[in-house]
C-alpha cells in the first residue's frame, strides 16, 4: 500500500510529459527544423550539386522552404550543413516527398533507435528495475529533442551501444565488428572521435586492439569510398574544409553549444580559441590517462568509461544539448551505481571504508571464526566512515536533481523556441553535474561492492553471535 502513492504520482508525471511531447511534436516551432537541412542537402546532392558550397545550399533551402521573413532567411544562412556526406546520402531516395511525410518517417526511426538502444544497454549492464529505468530514459527530454529536432544523434547513441557490447563478446570478430560500428558516427566526428578512443583503450586492455582497429580502419575506408563513389572528391573535400574551418564558421553562429567552447567562443580570436581547445583536448587525454589508474585498471572499467565519455562531450570543439544522448550511458551508470556481478571496484559511495576480506563461513557452534583484523569492528563502523558516506550521497543526490532540473530547463528552451538571454551558452551545465556527479563516484580498485560487504557483515554477524554462544543454524 506505501509503495501506491508514489506509483500513481509516477504515471501522473508520465502521462504529462508524454502529453507535452505530443504538444510539442504538434506546435513547436523548431519541429524538423534540422532534418530540413538535411534533406536540403539531399536534394542538392540529387542535382548534382555540393552541399557545403553556402550559396546554392542557401537557395535550395530557399526553394524547398520559401522563407518569408529575413529573420527566417538569416537563419537558413547560419545554420550550413555540416554532417558528412553519407547522411545526406541515406536521405537521397526521399527526395521528392513532403518534408513534413519525410520528418514523420525519420523521427519513428529515431525513436526506434533510441528505444532498441536502451534495450541494449540494460542487457549489457543489468541493474535492478532496468525496464523502467530504461523507459524512462527514452522519454527524457535529451532524447526527446534530437528526434524533435530531426538530428541523427540516436543512430548514434546506438552504434554506441552496440560496439560496447560487441567488444564484451568472446568470438573472434566481435573487436573488429565493435570498431566498424563506431564509424557510423564519424558523420559527426567530433562526437564519435572520443568513443573510439575509449573503446580502443578497452580493446588493448583485452588484448584485441589489433582487430578493433581494423574494424575502425575498415568502417573508416568504406565511409569515405560511399563518400566518393556517390557523392564525388568535390563534395567531400567541401567536407573536408567545413571540418577545418570549424572554429571560424559555424560554432561562431551557434548560441546553444554544450560545451566548453562555449565558455570562450563568443569573445576569443579564432586562433586563440584553437589553442585553448587544443588544451582542452590535452586535458581530456590527461584525465582519461589519470582515472585509468583509478578505475580502468579495475575489473569493471565502467565507471572510467563513463568519465571518459562525460570527458569528451565537455572538451568536443562542438556539441549541442541534444548531443548528449550519447551520454545516455553514463547517466546509467549514475543511477546504478552499483553495478551487478563481477563488481571489482565500489561504486556504493563507501570511499572511506577499508578494504574488506571475505566473510569465512559459518561452520558450526564453537568453530566460529574471527572477523579480518583489518576490518573495523561493529561499534566503530558507523563514526567516520558513516559520515562520509552520508556526505558523499548527500552530495550526489543534490547533483543529480540539480541534473535533472538543467536538463529539463535547457532543451525544452530550445522545443519552445525560446532564447532567453540568461539561457544562452547554459548547454554545458548538465554535462558539467554529470562529470561531477560521476567524479564522486570514483571506485577505488581492489574494493568490494555493497552487496558483497553486507553478504559479509552478515557473516561476520552470524560469527559473533555464535562465539557469544547462539545457535543460528
Amino acid at each position: 500500500m506505501t509503495q501506491r502513492p508514489g506509483r500513481i504520482l509516477t504515471l501522473i508525471g508520465v502521462i504529462l510529459i508524454l502529453g507535452f511531447y505530443a504538444e510539442a511534436l504538434v506546435h513547436a516551432p523548431v519541429k524538423g527544423q534540422d532534418l530540413r537541412n538535411f534533406y536540403a542537402a539531399a536534394t542538392l546532392l540529387r542535382h548534382g550539386g555540393n552541399p557545403y558550397d553556402a550559396g546554392p545550399f542557401l537557395a535550395w533551402q530557399e526553394a524547398l522552404y520559401h522563407p518569408i521573413h529575413a529573420a527566417d532567411r538569416a537563419a537558413l544562412a547560419g545554420n550550413p550543413y555540416v554532417q558528412g556526406p553519407p547522411l545526406a546520402i541515406a536521405l537521397m531516395p526521399f527526395v521528392g516527398a513532403a518534408p513534413s511525410t519525410v520528418y514523420v518517417f525519420w523521427a519513428v526511426t529515431l525513436g526506434l533507435c533510441a528505444a532498441m538502444a536502451l534495450v541494449v544497454l540494460a542487457r549489457l549492464w543489468p541493474t535492478g528495475r532496468s525496464t523502467r529505468r530504461a523507459f524512462l530514459l527514452l522519454i527524457s527530454p535529451v532524447t526527446f529533442l534530437g528526434i524533435l529536432l530531426g538530428q541523427p544523434d540516436a543512430v548514434l547513441l546506438l552504434a554506441l551501444v552496440l560496439a560496447l557490447w560487441t567488444l564484451e563478446r568472446d568470438h573472434p570478430w566481435s573487436s573488429g565488428l565493435s570498431g566498424l560500428l563506431l564509424t557510423v558516427g564519424l558523420i559527426k566526428p567530433q562526437l564519435i572521435a572520443g568513443p573510439i578512443v575509449l573503446l580502443a583503450v578497452l580493446a588493448w586492455r583485452r588484448g584485441r586492439l589489433a582487430p578493433y582497429a581494423g574494424g575502425v580502419l575498415g568502417g573508416a575506408a568504406l565511409f569515405l569510398a560511399l563518400s566518393l563513389i556517390v557523392a564525388g572528391p568535390a563534395v567531400v573535400g567541401g567536407w573536408a574544409g567545413e571540418l577545418a574551418g570549424f572554429g571560424a564558421s559555424t560554432v561562431y553562429t551557434q548560441v546553444d553549444i554544450s560545451s566548453l567552447t562555449t565558455l570562450y567562443v563568443g569573445w576569443a580570436p579564432h586562433g586563440l580559441s584553437l589553442i585553448l581547445s587544443a588544451l582542452a583536448l590535452t586535458g581530456w587525454v590527461a584525465l582519461c590517462a589519470y582515472t585509468w589508474q583509478r578505475g580502468g585498471t579495475s575489473e569493471d572499467p565502467r565507471w572510467w568509461l563513463g568519465v571518459g565519455l562525460v570527458g569528451w562531450l565537455l572538451v568536443t570543439p562542438y556539441a549541442h544539448p541534444h548531443d548528449d544522448i550519447l551520454l545516455l550511458p553514463a547517466v546509467w551508470l549514475l543511477l546504478s551505481r552499483e553495478p551487478s556481478p563481477p563488481a571489482h571496484a565500489d561504486w556504493s559511495l563507501d570511499s572511506a571504508e577499508p578494504t574488506a576480506q571475505p566473510a569465512l563461513p559459518v561452520r558450526g557452534r564453537g568453530e566460529h571464526t574471527c572477523p579480518s583484523p583489518h576490518r573495523p569492528s561493529a561499534a566503530g563502523e558507523g563514526s567516520e566512515g558513516s559520515n562520509v558516506r552520508v556526505v558523499n550521497r548527500g552530495l550526489v543526490l543534490v547533483l543529480v536533481i540539480a541534473l535533472v532540473a538543467a536538463w529539463w530547463l535547457l532543451p525544452m528552451t530550445s522545443v519552445l523556441g525560446l532564447r532567453p538571454p540568461l539561457i544562452r551558452g547554459l548547454g554545458i551545465v548538465p554535462v558539467a553535474l554529470l562529470f561531477v556527479a560521476l567524479l564522486a563516484l570514483r571506485p577505488r580498485a581492489g574494493s568490494v561492492s555493497a552487496p558483497a560487504r553486507r553478504r559479509e557483515r552478515r557473516g561476520l554477524a552470524a560469527n559473533r553471535a555464535i562465539g557469544s554462544g547462539y545457535n543460528v543454524s
